[in-house]
């Protein structure tokens, strides 16, 4: 009987475990934005909405006081809100966040992205979109458009780069950081030999071992990869070079 009893319980709360309703906190500046997510919210069955603010400070405040499984955000990508939402992700780090309409570009995903979001809705997304959003993002998952996960994609794929990038550069000697710095001024290899009074083919064995270690094979990819690195600019398409 006991036996029995301890089952029904446990089915009985794991039933419980996948029906539980997810706690959302809806932020927009704009109180039309806000009346109306929340209304459109409400209508969900498996979604029950635990309070409002215009800023992510209230929001904080907010959270500390009823709890949110998802804050949903609907603001602009400014400096200013980037930055406060980085710090409420720290500051919050039980809920998740989750930024609605805020695709206007690539830059914007990664901005977004890098501040601490869990989820990203564009505009012109249904509420049945949005809920699905919800639901993933409590399964610790993403679900997103394509042009967010390019976007995603393209961010990794730029980081893997400036991470090999950087490690290339510090295996670089000395002499040859000094090389690829008379061939980022636009020095021939003779004019290098020449200001730094050394032969000829010694300058061309630098340069092979630079092209090398840096995994380029034209002067321009090497420069392109040197700036990179060292000033954060993003490097020339040398594809068709």
């Amino acid at each position: 009987m006991q036996r029995e009893l301890s089952s029904f319980v446990r089915v009985v709360n794991e039933a419980n475990s996948v029906h539980r309703l997810i706690r959302v906190l809806v932020v927009s500046e704009i109180r039309l934005h806000r009346e109306g997510l929340i209304s459109a919210l409400m209508s969900e069955d498996i979604i029950e909405v635990v309070g409002a603010a215009d800023c992510l400070d209230d929001a904080l405040r907010a959270v500390d006081e009823h709890g949110a499984d998802i804050v949903l955000l609907d603001l602009a990508p400014t400096e200013d809100n980037l930055t406060d939402l980085a710090n409420a992700v720290r500051a919050a780090p039980e809920s998740r966040f989750v930024v609605l309409g805020a695709v206007e570009s690539e830059e914007e995903v990664v901005a977004w992205a890098e501040a601490g979001v869990s989820g990203i809705v564009e505009r012109g997304s249904s509420l049945e979109e949005l809920r699905r959003v919800l639901d993933t993002v409590m399964r610790s998952e993403l679900l997103c458009s394509p042009r967010v996960a390019a976007a995603l994609l393209h961010r990794v794929y730029a980081l893997a780069l400036e991470r090999s990038g950087s490690d290339a550069i510090s295996r670089l000697t000395v002499r040859e950081v000094e090389i690829l710095d008379l061939i980022s001024e636009g020095l021939t290899n003779k004019e290098i030999a020449k200001r730094m009074a050394i032969r000829l083919p010694t300058v061309k064995n630098h340069v092979h071992n630079i092209f090398e270690k840096l995994g380029v094979h034209t002067r321009a990819a090497a420069v392109a990869l040197s700036r990179k690195i060292r000033l954060g600019t993003s490097p020339v398409d040398l594809s068709h070079r």
